[in-house]
Protein backbone atom coordinates (compact mmCIF):
# COMPACT_ATOMS: atom_id res chain seq x y z
CA UNK A 1 0.00 0.00 0.00
CA UNK A 2 1.43 3.39 -1.01
CA UNK A 3 -0.44 5.51 1.72
CA UNK A 4 2.06 3.86 4.13
CA UNK A 5 5.21 5.31 2.09
CA UNK A 6 7.33 8.42 3.18
CA UNK A 7 7.06 11.37 0.45
CA UNK A 8 10.71 10.55 -0.04
CA UNK A 9 10.10 6.67 -1.08
CA UNK A 10 7.51 7.50 -3.33
CA UNK A 11 9.31 9.87 -5.21
CA UNK A 12 11.96 7.19 -4.98
CA UNK A 13 9.76 4.54 -6.53
CA UNK A 14 8.45 7.02 -9.25
CA UNK A 15 11.97 7.46 -9.88
CA UNK A 16 12.54 3.67 -10.08
CA UNK A 17 9.14 3.03 -12.26
CA UNK A 18 10.51 5.94 -15.11
CA UNK A 19 14.04 4.44 -15.31
CA UNK A 20 12.28 1.15 -15.43
CA UNK A 21 9.83 2.03 -18.02
CA UNK A 22 7.13 1.05 -16.12
CA UNK A 23 4.81 3.49 -16.41
CA UNK A 24 1.94 1.74 -15.00
CA UNK A 25 3.58 1.62 -11.40
CA UNK A 26 4.91 5.12 -12.05
CA UNK A 27 1.58 5.98 -12.67
CA UNK A 28 -0.58 4.41 -9.55
CA UNK A 29 1.97 6.62 -7.95
CA UNK A 30 0.84 9.96 -9.24
CA UNK A 31 -2.70 10.83 -7.87
CA UNK A 32 -5.98 10.95 -10.84
CA UNK A 33 -6.23 14.73 -10.11
CA UNK A 34 -2.11 15.94 -9.37
CA UNK A 35 -1.16 19.15 -10.67
CA UNK A 36 1.88 19.35 -13.12
CA UNK A 37 3.11 22.99 -12.73
CA UNK A 38 5.77 22.11 -14.93
CA UNK A 39 3.23 20.50 -18.01
CA UNK A 40 4.33 22.03 -21.44
CA UNK A 41 1.97 24.69 -21.93
CA UNK A 42 1.04 25.58 -18.75
CA UNK A 43 -0.23 23.56 -15.42
CA UNK A 44 -2.42 20.32 -16.17
CA UNK A 45 -3.93 17.66 -14.04
CA UNK A 46 -4.87 15.59 -16.72
CA UNK A 47 -3.33 12.19 -15.66
CA UNK A 48 -3.30 10.74 -19.63
CA UNK A 49 -1.32 13.82 -20.41
CA UNK A 50 1.21 12.72 -17.77
CA UNK A 51 1.81 8.85 -18.93
CA UNK A 52 1.91 10.43 -22.41
CA UNK A 53 4.85 12.92 -21.71
CA UNK A 54 6.38 10.23 -19.71
CA UNK A 55 6.09 7.62 -22.57
CA UNK A 56 6.92 10.42 -25.35
CA UNK A 57 10.42 11.12 -23.48
CA UNK A 58 11.36 7.48 -23.22
CA UNK A 59 10.78 7.31 -26.87
CA UNK A 60 12.98 9.76 -27.74
CA UNK A 61 15.59 8.36 -25.45
CA UNK A 62 14.67 5.31 -24.85
CA UNK A 63 17.92 4.82 -22.58
CA UNK A 64 17.32 7.55 -20.57
CA UNK A 65 18.11 7.36 -16.73
CA UNK A 66 17.49 9.70 -14.23
CA UNK A 67 19.88 9.53 -11.23
CA UNK A 68 18.61 11.81 -7.96
CA UNK A 69 22.16 13.77 -6.19
CA UNK A 70 20.67 15.68 -3.40
CA UNK A 71 16.97 14.99 -2.28
CA UNK A 72 15.01 17.49 0.40
CA UNK A 73 11.87 17.54 2.69
CA UNK A 74 10.20 19.35 4.46
CA UNK A 75 6.55 17.50 5.64
CA UNK A 76 4.94 16.48 2.61
CA UNK A 77 6.88 18.30 0.22
CA UNK A 78 10.11 16.72 -1.98
CA UNK A 79 12.82 18.68 -3.25
CA UNK A 80 15.03 17.15 -5.62
CA UNK A 81 18.32 17.83 -7.59
CA UNK A 82 18.55 15.12 -10.49
CA UNK A 83 20.41 14.12 -13.10
CA UNK A 84 19.22 12.34 -16.31
CA UNK A 85 21.92 10.80 -19.20
CA UNK A 86 21.47 8.97 -22.28
CA UNK A 87 20.82 9.02 -25.98
CA UNK A 88 18.52 10.71 -28.27
CA UNK A 89 19.17 10.83 -32.08
CA UNK A 90 22.27 8.94 -31.37
CA UNK A 91 24.15 11.55 -29.37
CA UNK A 92 24.40 11.13 -25.73
CA UNK A 93 22.50 14.03 -23.84
CA UNK A 94 22.28 14.94 -19.94
CA UNK A 95 20.15 17.07 -18.37
CA UNK A 96 20.56 18.82 -15.28
CA UNK A 97 17.31 19.35 -13.29
CA UNK A 98 15.67 20.13 -10.03
CA UNK A 99 11.79 19.47 -8.86
CA UNK A 100 9.67 19.32 -6.23
CA UNK A 101 6.77 17.48 -5.29
CA UNK A 102 3.98 18.05 -2.36
CA UNK A 103 3.20 14.41 -2.00
CA UNK A 104 -0.53 13.30 0.33
CA UNK A 105 -1.61 9.94 1.42
CA UNK A 106 1.13 7.98 -0.87
CA UNK A 107 0.46 9.76 -3.55
CA UNK A 108 1.87 12.59 -6.13
CA UNK A 109 -0.24 15.53 -5.93
CA UNK A 110 2.05 18.47 -7.52
CA UNK A 111 4.80 18.51 -9.34
CA UNK A 112 7.20 21.44 -10.21
CA UNK A 113 10.27 21.06 -12.29
CA UNK A 114 13.23 22.80 -13.97
CA UNK A 115 15.78 21.41 -16.37
CA UNK A 116 18.51 22.28 -19.08
CA UNK A 117 20.42 19.87 -20.86
CA UNK A 118 23.85 20.28 -20.59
Amino acid sequence: MTDHLTPAEVLSRLTEAYNAGDFDAGMALIHPEAIDHAAPGGPSSDLAAWRGRWEAARAAAPDLTVDVEQVLVDGDMVARRLRSHGHRDGRAVELRGMDMVRVRDGKLVEHWAVAREG
